[in-house]
């Protein structure tokens, strides 16, 4: 399966790649665990078949032992994420619908609608929906507003859960 494979030589960029019978678990660099994610989708969906990706991306966790929230500060001020290492991802057009938990933030929708506008600014923003918001775009792109979603939302404990689809047979027009 060349979106596996993908994945394992991911493990040679300093990633541990952990596949099993359900799933497979990526860590390191948000950055490049990104880019990895990014590049294993794009090896399923470049063969032209309808290929769905549901990801879940966690910073923090406090239940897991190689999680760290550490140098994390809600109140700092940064820079803008860097973007994520580029693929071989031209050409590819996909949708995606994500869901943004600021774990623990009084402030949580705040930070939402913030993701909402960083997708907004970025051109990959379709619509709001029950629970999520509906992305489409280029590959590169749709990943990378994920990516700044994730990265931008200064909270101690983040997830994000994402389904990415491209060559949908069912696909509806960007409005």
């Amino acid at each position: 399966m060349p979106a596996v494979e993908k994945l394992k030589s991911a493990g040679e960029k300093n990633l541990t790649v952990e596949t099993d019978d359900i799933s497979t678990l990526v860590r390191g660099d948000a950055e490049k665990v990104f880019a990895a994610i990014r590049d294993s989708f794009c090896a399923a969906a470049v063969s032209g078949e309808h290929v769905a990706g549901n990801i879940l991306f966690s910073r923090g966790c406090p239940g897991e032992n190689v999680c760290c929230a550490s140098g994390i500060n809600p109140e700092e001020e940064s820079e803008p994420p860097a973007e994520i290492p580029p693929g071989a991802a031209a050409g590819i057009e996909v949708s995606a619908q994500f869901s943004l938990y600021p774990l623990g933030a009084v402030d949580y929708m705040d930070r939402i609608y913030g993701a909402v506008d960083g997708a907004k600014r970025m051109g990959t923003f379709t619509r709001s929906k029950n629970f999520c918001t509906r992305l489409d775009g280029p590959v590169d792109k749709v990943f990378q507003s994920i990516y700044e979603s994730f990265i931008s939302t200064k909270v101690a404990h983040v997830v994000i859960h994402a389904t990415v689809s491209a060559n949908s047979p069912s696909k509806i027009e960007r409005k």
